[in-house]
């Protein structure tokens, strides 16, 4: 979500925390190395003030669980802790929240964000530590940190996090994640290494657990960024392809060398062959948009998504923009935010390609983080990098496009867009066609109403093209809520009553919630269903006009309902394809609304036709 100039804030929070990590680093200008050397790192003055550094412990049992931690402790350190003195109060946190979204803040008083801290304050002192924090948010069992003691405070034998966070820098492989290739067979990986890279680096993998037949080596580079003449530089960043991959098989992978050390092993399923899928199977994507790091709830909504893994495997995850909320603002961002956020989706991403959108809050210093962290299979839909691409999965086309560069008809992007809607259209193999992106086309959030509703300058623009190519499912964020439309085309619902049962016989029946309402739509030609999908961990206080729109199906009228779409998608031997949608709530992770989209599908495979009825 979009925020005011607050010059006086910005620059005393940019201040502190950037002092604090790059005073000592040499100043350059704002640009990108692509050596795969990294700069001294120099650690923060509360190494210095305490003596206890060298008692380093293992609170989880993975190498990914502390890298999480770790992460953690840092962002504790600058981020809700300025003063250092180990605790964040009310006030510090308070300020934080202030930090993230200052155009609403102000006005909003403390009990509005209360719930949250209730849930992190566990022994009720009035303040929070890093091992609350870790504990609250499932990173740590309560037996690894310093036990709470209630009004007393918190003591263990063991020093507490903070002190432990810098000591023994590894080298092994962090922050990893997979993506798309330009081809269904190819799958890129991506990591960070902290300290020095010697030599080359890759990534090995094979069909079985331990056993690596094929060996790539992965390109390497950092960035650079710099404001108010202090510069960050990031830790050596990896790409590699894995390629000639069997279609919907295992691949267990791991990134390194033997000097620096191997990651665990990883484990993923391939993408289907869009030529011959796999039929009365069910394919699971997460849907995320605007998320954050640890505060308020972002790390928590991961917790849940992995938990949800832990039960049902997925394939993929698309993020609709606004990922790490490294900065809020036009005076910059924090970019070690950026490792924190990375690390806290490593267990998600490392297991499924995570494909994003770029949002408002991924602005700054040109993209560069943005840019130099991911890789989207761009090339292969004659994209733009990041900003617009679309890849296909099984019989699925998504468009993901910028709602952050010009979109306007006859601009650069929009020709893009129509071509690639085109294309995907005209294909035999394609039944559904998804356009994503960050801010809404449609949604009654009644910030900046007139941005996103009937006739705004997105919907002029896109809206005959949606029509043209039948786009049949829009998925969006950056409003802080969930909403959900009904199908409809220039502010007018179209499409008639849906059913409330599959119109036809498909694999997904079994997965619908049976606690809330369903709707079944066919053949929506044109006029698609509009889902905002940002409640992935961005604070909320969102509100919506009154009346409600008719177009306006369902939206989340009560703040701090967190948690993620789910998209399912199957397709029978007789040719019924069908997607269902579900907002999945975090912590119970209970069905919050739910609708199916249907139709035949237009490779029969020599199959009679079906009715939809």
């Amino acid at each position: 979500m979009t925020c005011t100039r607050n010059v006086a804030l910005v620059v005393a929070v940019c201040l502190a925390v950037v002092v604090a990590v790059v005073a000592d680093q040499p100043r350059s200008d704002l640009s990108m190395s692509q050596s795969t050397s990294t700069p001294q790192r120099h650690h923060h003055p509360m190494q210095k003030k305490n003596e206890q550094v060298g008692a380093a412990r293992s609170l989880l049992s993975t190498r990914m669980g502390q890298e999480q931690v770790r992460a953690l402790a840092r962002f504790f350190d600058i981020r809700l802790d300025p003063n250092h003195d180990g605790r964040c109060d009310k006030d510090e946190y308070h300020r934080y929240m202030t930090w993230m979204d200052p155009e609403d803040m102000p006005s909003v008083p403390f009990e509005s964000i209360a719930d949250r801290w209730m849930e992190l304050d566990l022994d009720g002192s009035g303040y929070l530590t890093v091992d609350e924090l870790c504990v609250g948010l499932k990173l740590c069992a309560p037996q690894d940190v310093r036990r709470a003691t209630g009004a007393g405070g918190l003591q263990s034998e063991h020093p507490p996090l903070s002190a432990v966070l810098y000591a023994g820098e590894t080298t092994l492989p962090q922050q990893v994640h997979l993506a798309m290739g330009e081809s269904y067979d190819t799958v890129i990986v991506s990591w960070a290494q902290e300290g020095a890279v010697s030599g080359e680096v890759f990534v090995q993998y094979g069909p079985e657990s331990g056993q690596y037949h094929y060996q790539h080596p992965a390109s390497t580079h950092t960035y650079t960024v710099s404001q108010s003449g202090l510069s960050y530089t990031s830790m050596p960043l990896a790409d590699a392809n894995m390629t000639n991959l069997k279609a919907s098989s295992s691949v267990f992978y791991r990134v390194g060398n033997e000097d620096l050390g191997w990651s665990e092993e990883f484990f993923f399923v391939s993408m289907p062959d869009t030529q011959h899928p796999t039929l009365d199977s069910i394919s699971r994507w997460i849907v995320l948009g605007d998320m954050g790091t640890s505060i308020p709830m972002g790390a928590s909504v991961c917790k849940y998504i992995e938990a949800q893994m832990e039960e049902t495997p997925y394939n993929l995850t698309l993020h609709v923009g606004d990922l790490a909320y490294a900065g809020v603002n036009s005076h910059g961002e924090w970019e070690p935010t950026w490792d924190s956020w990375m690390s806290q989706i490593s267990p998600i991403a490392s297991k499924m390609p995570y494909m994003v959108s770029n949002g408002n809050h991924e602005n700054y210093f040109n993209y560069s983080s943005l840019l130099n962290r991911f890789t989207m299979p761009s090339a292969s839909s004659h994209g733009n990098h990041m900003f617009w691409y679309s890849f296909e999965y099984a019989n699925i086309h998504v468009t993901s496009f910028s709602t952050e560069h010009p979109f306007t008809v006859g601009s650069e992007q929009w020709e893009w867009i129509r071509q690639d809607l085109d294309r995907a259209s005209r294909d035999p193999l394609i039944d559904w066609i998804i356009l994503a992106g960050h801010r809404p086309l449609y949604s009654s959030d009644e910030d900046r109403y007139d941005a996103h509703r009937p006739g705004c300058p997105f919907l002029q623009a896109l809206e005959p093209l949606i029509k043209t190519y039948s786009v049949d499912l829009v998925l969006t964020g950056h409003e802080h809520c969930y909403e959900r439309t009904m199908p409809v085309m220039n502010g007018t619902v179209v499409g008639g009553n849906p059913s409330s049962e599959p119109l036809c016989s498909t694999p997904l029946a079994n997965e619908i919630a049976t606690n809330q309402t369903m709707q079944v739509w066919k053949d929506l030609e044109g006029a698609p269903i509009y889902v905002v999908q940002g409640t992935a961990g961005a604070a909320q206080w969102d509100s919506f006009v009154n009346p409600q729109p008719a177009w306006s199906y369902y939206r989340t009228e009560d703040t701090y309902i967190y948690g993620f779409g789910q998209l399912l998608l199957a397709t029978t031997p007789e040719g019924c394809t069908s997607i269902l949608y579900q907002f999945v709530g975090r912590e119970s992770r209970d069905i919050i609304d739910q609708f199916m989209l249907q139709k035949q599908a237009k490779q029969m495979r020599g199959k009679e036709r079906i009715a939809l009825s």
